[in-house]
């Protein structure tokens, strides 16, 4: 991303949809599929209408970029009953667990716009 003055600045980053971090203001947990293993009551870090960011405790599971990630949930009151698909975008192991990264794959464009807005709105942005 470049600055006014024309510089790059590395410390901001190129996302299609604005990113939200959860911490003290939202519990969400997800629920997935990796590998044809069912992870139950993850918890989201931050969430875009482009993906999420989970903490895996004392993840087993070889976690590699580009791992389809099936059956997603979100624990969201609108979003409950919706499935969604993602791929695994960024794995950083922390001791026993994982901070992982899932990009949304195929979220049709109205329910993209039903999580930016409904983030906008819980994050007072």
């Amino acid at each position: 991303m470049v600055d006014n003055d024309g510089k790059v600045n590395p410390m901001q980053e190129n996302r299609a949809f604005t990113r939200y971090s959860f911490m003290g203001v939202i519990k969400c947990f997800s629920s997935f599929q990796v590998d044809g293993r069912t992870l139950e009551q993850q918890p989201v870090l931050n969430l875009s209408a482009g993906g999420m960011l989970v903490w895996i405790e004392n993840c087993d599971l070889q976690l590699d970029t580009g791992t389809d990630v099936k059956e997603i949930h979100l624990n969201l009151d609108p979003f409950e009953d919706w499935t969604i698909s993602g791929k695994i975008v960024r794995v950083l192991p922390v001791r026993s667990s994982t901070s992982c990264g899932v990009q949304f794959i195929d979220l049709p464009p109205d329910r993209a716009k039903a999580i930016d807005a409904f983030l906008t709105h819980r994050m007072g942005h």
